[in-house]
């Protein structure tokens, strides 16, 4: 036999013949086993996950990618990601199987965790012949189908500060972590130029934020020491994505240039709420190596010119040019807004170019944990209180979708979303005055008329739009500016076209600046899925005191005999003097109890409580009150 100079053993089989035949053979055979060799280094380059997203109880398989491979030295452990942390998982028991020229992993049966709506796993390979190497991969897994593919997504700029300490990752698009904390956990760093690649410490920090993200290091690069040569990052496959899609990054592997210009926030001087009486604005720039060839200006937030105009050009929005002073950690920008001439407020969005060949991005608030940081400065109408929370623009995002006709101008109000993933999530921005994330509330309504009522529980509402992300709430930002992230409902026969409405005082809905989605029908068959023409019924409350009286006329509404009771708009009105105290469904009788202290004109405390049994056809609940005065 051949020398085997694989770090595995080999099997060979022995069949003979006594016919002369070099084909036929007698079917029993002597098997004779080849030791590994003992001299053949192993190495071990990646874990590559081969499904990153896998359906419910669905095998995993992840093929360790390398030279000569040895499972007898490796030790693969599980993990699940809990409260922030990964917390080992001892359930899921691995074994080895040969996949072509790899050696795999492959674990079955990984069943979601009831009530969650996704689980994310890391698997942690081991060389047990040198401890200090270890491997990384993450897996997620869902009751959805959607696919995920590991795509380039490769950072436009890797720029650091002159000290080595803070380093900006830049992109030309949106990204985002796949989990908490993933991009930290992916990343690591050759300081030393030396090709050895150290992981994020503890006390390492990330910021992420639209477009860029920025590590501050704890320990900084040898700057010094590097001379010519330069650093490198590296970011494992698989731990941030094309914002609002499944397009995984695939390795990516960086040189570091330092002394380049880094934005770390912005601050508005004085109210960033301003009136026709002042319409100066200042804002301090707080950054490292900050450029006297840095451009600034303000975009009023608007529907893009379909033509030519004074103010914008066709395709653009008005904008108004700033003016920079300053260099390296500090910079003064000056505006000089135009007069508001509306009945409403106007918005205007920063954006700064750092260097004479970079590009215009936002710039930066001073909110890093925020995703809607961004400077943003809103004009009010006359006559508005300085005060008031006032809604000026919203614009949608649906990623990897179009909606407009090729040559025309696109609207920012409108998006469809992507057939080709499971999630139909939208990226909504609110631009205003005075807003607040507890306060700001969204109504969703379809082309029917019908209200869809958002549910904040991940695994509520098999058919429902969800605000999750964050503090399953949904909306992030104060003060000028806020962010919500909704994602649609699946599973429709049909195409159909949905309208967001803002309260953003909690109560008074603006009908004049919405925006839409169209969700398009997905898979190729209508199995399983709901008819809004053929399920279309009434729902109808009753208000009524303990002794079964009548406190308030009742009320019908069109609803869908699918809506779960979660997420049908079964709420209790504010009556003055009583409080509700139960829900009766008519149907069977059950009764819902409402628990004491709870603020029930807010839909999200109703939801765990109301639960996800369908409501039915004609369906009608009564609400019990008792006296308070």
């Amino acid at each position: 036999a051949p020398k085997n100079e694989e770090a595995t053993e080999k099997t060979y089989k022995i069949y003979a013949t006594s016919t002369g035949s070099h084909t036929k053979f007698y079917e029993k055979s002597v098997e004779i086993k080849q030791n590994a060799s003992e001299n053949t280094k192993s190495t071990i380059e990646k874990i590559n996950v081969l499904t990153p997203i896998l359906k419910n109880a669905e095998k995993l398989k992840a093929n360790i990618i390398g030279e000569n491979v040895n499972p007898d030295n490796l030790t693969v452990s599980f993990y699940r990601f809990e409260s922030g942390k990964f917390v080992k998982d001892t359930s899921i028991r691995p074994t080895f199987e040969n996949s072509g020229n790899f050696v795999q992993i492959v674990a079955d049966s990984i069943a979601l965790i009831k009530g969650n709506e996704e689980d994310v796993y890391k698997i942690l390979v081991r060389d047990n012949t040198d401890i200090s190497k270890s491997y990384e991969a993450y897996f997620r897994v869902k009751y959805t189908e959607d696919k995920a593919v590991y795509t380039q997504i490769m950072p436009s700029y890797v720029h650091a500060a002159k000290d080595g300490k803070i380093i900006e990752v830049g992109f030309d698009e949106e990204i985002e972590e796949v989990f908490e904390a993933s991009l930290k956990a992916g990343i690591s760093i050759d300081k030393n130029a030396d090709g050895n690649y150290e992981k994020l410490k503890d006390k390492d920090t990330i910021e992420l934020s639209d477009k860029k993200f920025i590590v501050t290091l704890e320990k900084p690069l040898e700057v010094k020491g590097l001379g010519t040569k330069k650093a490198k990052i590296k970011i494992n496959q698989g731990v941030f994505r094309s914002k609002g899609t499944e397009n995984l990054n695939s390795d990516v592997d960086y040189f570091i240039n330092i002394g380049k210009p880094i934005v770390r926030q912005a601050t508005i001087e004085g109210n960033d709420v301003i009136t026709n009486k002042n319409r100066k604005v200042t804002i301090k720039v707080n950054g490292l190596n900050l450029s006297e060839n840095a451009k600034v200006k303000a975009v009023m937030q608007t529907k893009l010119a379909t033509e030519d105009t004074a103010v914008a050009r066709k395709g653009k929005q008005p904008e108004v040019q700033g003016t920079i002073s300053g260099t390296d950690n500090e910079q003064t920008i000056t505006f000089e807004l135009p007069e508001n001439k509306t009945d409403r407020t106007v918005s205007y969005e920063i954006l700064y170019k750092p260097e004479m060949n970079g590009k215009f991005e936002k710039l930066p608030g001073n909110n890093p944990k925020s995703r809607a940081n961004a400077t943003v400065v809103s004009l009010l109408a006359d006559g508005v209180d300085e005060n008031a929370a006032t809604l000026a623009f919203m614009k949608i995002q649906t990623y990897g979708a179009t909606s407009t006709e090729a040559g025309k101008i696109p609207d920012i109000t409108y998006g469809v979303t992507p057939t080709i993933q499971e999630s139909k999530k939208t990226f909504t921005h609110v631009y205003g005055t005075n807003l607040e994330a507890k306060k700001t509330r969204v109504r969703i309504f379809d082309e029917r008329g019908v209200e869809w009522y958002i549910v904040n529980q991940p695994s509520l509402g098999a058919a429902a739009f969800k605000m999750v992300v964050p503090a399953l709430i949904g909306i992030d930002g104060e003060g000028n500016y806020q962010t919500m992230e909704i994602i649609g409902a699946g599973n429709l026969i049909g195409d159909h076209t949905f309208t967001y409405k803002v309260a953003v005082d909690s109560k008074n809905y603006d009908d004049n600046v919405t925006v839409s989605v169209t969700i398009p029908a997905s898979g190729k068959t209508d199995s399983g899925k709901f008819d809004l023409e053929k399920q279309e019924t009434t729902l109808k409350l009753n208000y009524v005191d303990e002794d079964g009286k009548q406190i308030k006329e009742s009320t019908t509404k069109k609803s869908y005999s699918f809506f779960e009771e979660c997420a049908a708009g079964i709420y209790p009105d504010l009556i003055e003097h009583y409080q509700p105290i139960k829900i009766v469904r008519k149907s069977d009788g059950k009764e819902i109890k409402l628990p004491g202290g709870v603020d029930y004109t807010d839909y999200r405390n109703l939801q765990t409580l109301l639960g996800v049994d369908p409501i039915g056809d004609n369906p009608e609940y009564t609400i019990v009150y008792n006296k308070t005065k």
